[in-house]
């Protein structure tokens, strides 16, 4: 639920070992999907200072995320900062393929100069052969 999700970015504000905020700590099963991301983002920005992580499933939820981004942190223009200010993780599915909605969050965010961190992430069974030395080559 939403309260749960605000007392994790409280804690996360709180504990240094962890250094970025906000995304999935837990599913908000009380909020439409259609508002998470933008409910988890605002949260974030109004609950802690530390680096934001969000969600970049598809244009309209990054483009969404960058515009809240520009209204907090943008000048009297509306431009970002030259550094990163929102942060996300995108899994490439082997072999070494995007789906359509995580390339076009990535597309977005990067225009926007915003961070990716991009990872081989293979569940085996799934997107590869279920034993080790399948999924390793």
């Amino acid at each position: 639920v939403m309260a749960d999700f605000e007392a994790f970015l409280k804690l996360s504000q709180m504990t240094p070992a962890l250094h970025f905020a906000s995304w999935e700590q837990v599913t908000m099963h009380d909020v439409p999907v259609s508002e998470r991301h933008l409910r988890r983002l605002y949260a974030g920005m109004t609950l802690t200072d530390k680096p934001l992580m969000e969600a970049a499933h598809g244009r309209i939820i990054t483009g969404d995320n960058v515009e809240m981004a520009r209204i907090l942190f943008g000048d009297a223009h509306g431009n970002l900062p030259a550094d990163p200010v929102i942060g996300d993780v995108i899994n490439v599915n082997s072999p070494l393929r995007f789906d359509e909605r995580m390339l076009g969050g990535l597309i977005t965010y990067a225009r926007a100069g915003q961070a990716t961190f991009i990872t081989p992430f293979i569940l085996a069974g799934a997107m590869s052969p279920i034993s080790m030395a399948a999924a390793l080559a």
